[in-house]
This record gives structure tokens, sequence and C-alpha cells, in this order.
């Protein structure tokens, strides 16, 4: 490896690639960072750095080349963002309201449906107290509501079903 040309050993070409972070480095004397992903070594995505050593008149004479596979990273982003993709496209349509709420207890999102059901938007509801007001504007029932949640969720951790008033 030592004394080869890395588009060649990376590339696998005779010539020097535009996205070549060795080759940049070595061209502008500045470090050089970039993710690629790389016909030649089956597809498989990098995160590519490169430093330059310079000689005592600032002229490059080595570098250092750091490449990490980043291929899981990358598949694993591409599922998430799919599957982001999917559940939009789901609550966008769907037929029930949905919304998401932030641990702060703050509204993140409500879809279309949410909104025509109920007649308010993240806008009108921004956190779980003023939806409750708004939704139970007694406040005799809106304490009863409050008291079935929280009970609901310290008895089942959180998870399960709630009650059917709630």
């Amino acid at each position: 490896v030592i004394g080869k040309r890395c588009f060649g050993l990376i590339h696998g070409t005779a010539e020097i690639p535009v996205n070549c972070a060795a080759c940049t480095t070595f061209l502008t004397g500045k470090p050089t960072h970039v993710e690629l992903q790389e016909p030649h070594l089956g597809n498989r995505w990098f995160d590519v750095s490169a430093f330059p050593i310079q000689d005592g008149t600032g002229i490059v004479i080595r570098i250092v080349h750091i490449m990490r596979d980043i291929t899981d990273r990358k598949r694993t982003q591409t599922a998430m963002r799919e599957s982001e993709e999917r559940f939009r496209i789901l609550s966008e349509h769907s037929p029930i309201g949905v919304s998401l709420v932030r641990p702060d207890m703050t509204y993140e999102y409500v879809n279309p449906f949410f909104t025509h059901m109920f007649g308010y938007s993240v806008a009108d509801i921004f956190d779980m107290n003023t939806w409750y007001e708004k939704a139970y504007p007694d406040p005799i029932y809106l304490e009863h509501v409050r008291t079935a949640w929280r009970d609901d969720f310290v008895e089942r951790k959180g998870l399960g079903r709630m009650q059917k008033e709630t």
C-alpha cells in the first residue's frame, strides 16, 4: 500500500477522480472530508478524511488518509427516511385523528383528520394542557379525564390501552 496511489487502490482508476479526498488535500494543502459511495469497492459508502503532513516550508510531503466504512449507517438512514415517508403518507390519509406529542408534552404534529375532527391545528393546541382545556372546557370533567390518564399511565407504565373515557 505504501507508495501506491490512492485513486488506483480505492477508486480503481488511473486518473484522479473529482471527489478524492487525498488528492484534494495534496493539491490544496488543507484537510479534506467527504462521504462517498465507491463502485470499485462494491458500492459501499465511506467517510473519508485526509490530513496533510508538510515539510518545514509548508509543502505537503505526505498525507494521512482515513477511510471508515459507513455503509450500514447509510442503509439505516435510508430505511429511516423510507419509514418516515410511509408514516407520513399513512397519517396524512388516515381516517382517524393522529397526533405526535414530544416528551415535554408539546405537540409536534397532528394529521388533517385530527384537525377535521377537533377543529384544532398544532398552532391551536401548543401543548397537552392547552388541548385538555379546549377539549374539556368543564373544569370538573377535565380533572376527571386528567386523573384517568395519569392513573392509566402509572398502572400500565405508559403502555397499553387507556380507559374508554380517556
